[in-house]
């Protein structure tokens, strides 16, 4: 990567920006490098700015990740009918196999379960951390307000160098979480309307989204992240009978429910900074047909899942003992009790969250 020059204004940006970021920031035009595009693109490097961050990335994420960014990327660009192939296959599969297994009896898969919920659990953790020092620094140093942030190149502000390269793992990551479905089908557990529509959706909106370049990207991205570390963590250790009873399911709930009302706030902002950079005759790199998707996208989910849980916890809150019903994802985890979200409980009685993707 090659080192790039910038003008006076936006250096004085960083340089003067918030207190709590200026403890470690380094301002140097060594931090304004190029990525590897046919026409090469101006980023800062996240480790560069703040190099106290170098402590915790292995030397490859730094020297050989933000170079494999821009070939996945013009892949996902090129090959639009990619993710609409995936979504054929998968809803055609998992409906199939379904028929395969109602004359088979159900596997375990237990450990499995355990094994692939762990993984995911460790790989979401590790990108939150990636992705959350750009979004924190792009939202309170390097733009000007929201409508800035949202209305930014992404390749400038999070989608190229040591970010760019966890925002990529992430996109492609959703194919990945298709197998989700498999631990359902091959465990004979319900299958609901909710978990694979969620599963369809996501993989679609997420590509969408990454080749059409959504400047809000980041924040999906980040707080999805962050959800589905604890979410699958919560998972994983249900399965292993571990988990520790202060970790209540009804967490998991919250959870997604929060990211349900963040990602439509943010859908909403998108729009708002779209029309006032409209009006104002400036460019905003923003997608119309992805801006409506992701708006309807995030409304159908909060909908649907605070539908969910109202039908399974009361219309005014949680309770102590919740409805035996099937689950999300209606995947197991021990001895044999359905949770809400199809994840079997530990100890006899109803769990509440089993395994839900958000």
């Amino acid at each position: 990567m090659a080192y790039a020059t910038c003008d006076s204004n936006y250096m004085m940006r960083l340089i003067e920006g918030r207190a709590f970021f200026r403890y470690d920031m380094k301002v140097d035009k060594a931090c304004l490098l190029f990525n590897n595009a046919p026409v090469p693109l101006e980023y800062m490097e996240i480790t560069c700015l703040y190099p106290s961050l170098t402590a915790f990335y292995h030397p490859l994420e730094i020297s050989t990740f933000p170079d494999l960014v821009w070939p996945l990327y013009a892949y996902a660009k090129a090959h639009l009918i990619l993710p609409y192939a995936l979504v054929l296959f998968y809803v055609v599969s998992i409906f199939y196999l379904q028929k395969v297994m109602e004359k088979r009896k159900a596997f375990d898969l237990r450990w499995p379960l355990i094994a692939w919920n762990l993984a995911l659990s460790v790989f979401s953790f590790i990108g939150f951390w990636r992705t959350l020092p750009m979004l924190l620094h792009n939202i309170f140093v390097q733009f000007d307000g929201y409508e800035e942030y949202l209305c930014a190149m992404p390749q400038i502000s999070f989608g190229s160098g040591t970010t760019g390269a966890w925002v990529c793992w992430f996109i492609y990551s959703k194919v990945f979480e298709l197998g989700d479905t498999l631990f359902i089908v091959f465990r004979k557990k319900p299958l609901i309307f909710l978990h694979w529509y969620h599963h369809v959706t996501v993989l679609l909106f997420c590509f969408h989204s990454y080749s059409h370049e959504n400047p809000a990207g980041l924040i999906f991205c980040c707080m999805n992240y962050g959800v589905h570390a604890l979410m699958y963590g919560y998972y994983g250790l249900t399965a292993a009978r571990c988990r520790p009873k202060w970790w209540k399911p009804y967490t998991v709930t919250i959870l997604q429910l929060s990211q349900m009302v963040v990602g439509v706030i943010s859908s909403l902002l998108s729009l708002s900074a779209y029309l006032s950079h409209l009006k104002l005759e400036k460019t905003c790199h923003v997608d119309k047909a992805n801006l409506v998707a992701g708006g309807l996208m995030y409304s159908s989910y909060l909908f649907l899942f605070a539908k969910f849980a109202v039908e399974n916890w009361g219309r005014l809150g949680f309770k102590s003992k919740p409805h035996h019903t099937n689950g999300i994802n209606g995947t197991n985890d021990t001895n044999g009790t359905n949770g809400t979200n199809g994840t079997n409980g530990t100890n006899g009685t109803n769990g509440t969250n089993g395994k839900k993707k958000d």
